[in-house]
C-alpha cells in the first residue's frame, strides 16, 4: 500500500538504492510514475505493505515500509530489488552503484570507486571532515540523522589514523 514518504514513522525500515549517474527529470518522472503502482501491490506473506519511497539529491531512491503493520520477508525484499533493478535498466541507470559518496566542499554530490579511497584520503580530496553518505543505514531515523557523516568519524576512518 503506497503512502507518502513523508508521513512514514521513523522507525520505518529503509533500502537505500544509488545511482551512478544523476538522475534526469525524465527518468524522475518514469520513477515516479512506476513506484507507486509497484508500492501499492507490494506485499509479505499475502499482506501488504505499508510503503514509500523518495529520491534524494537526484541519485538515491529510497524505499521504506512501516514494519510494525507488517513486516518485510526474504521474498519480499528479493521482488523489490528485481524492480529497482529493472526500473533501472528501463531508464538506462545503475541502481546497484556502490561507490561512496560525499560532498566536495560539504556541497557538491560526488562519487569515487571504492578502491580509490585510500588514495583521495592521502591526496586531501576527502578530508577528515568531508560529509559521506554511510550505506549502512536501517531506518528512515537514521537516514535523517546519520546517513551524512564526517567521513573520519564513518566507516572509512581507517584511513585517517
Amino acid at each position: 500500500m503506497y503512502h507518502i514518504y513523508e508521513k512514514m514513522p521513523h522507525n520505518s525500515r529503509v533500502w537505500v538504492y544509488a545511482s551512478n549517474q544523476t538522475l534526469t527529470n525524465i527518468q524522475k518522472e518514469t520513477i515516479n510514475q512506476q513506484i507507486p503502482a509497484f508500492l501499492a501491490q507490494w506485499t509479505a506473506h499475502k499482506q501488504e505493505l505499508y510503503a514509500s519511497y523518495h529520491i534524494f539529491y537526484d541519485r538515491f531512491l529510497v524505499l521504506a515500509i512501516d514494519e510494525q503493520l507488517q513486516g518485510a520477508s526474504g521474498c519480499s525484499i528479493d521482488a523489490s530489488v528485481r524492480f529497482v533493478q529493472e526500473l533501472g535498466k528501463n531508464i538506462g541507470v545503475d541502481f546497484m552503484c556502490r561507490d561512496v559518496f560525499f560532498k566536495e566542499n560539504n556541497e557538491t554530490l560526488k562519487q569515487i570507486s571504492p578502491l580509490k579511497i585510500k588514495n583521495a584520503v592521502q591526496n586531501q580530496e576527502i578530508a577528515f571532515d568531508t560529509l559521506i553518505f554511510n550505506p549502512i543505514i536501517n531506518t528512515k531515523n537514521d537516514l535523517e540523522t546519520s546517513w551524512q557523516q564526517k567521513a573520519g568519524e564513518s566507516y572509512l576512518k581507517k584511513y585517517f589514523f
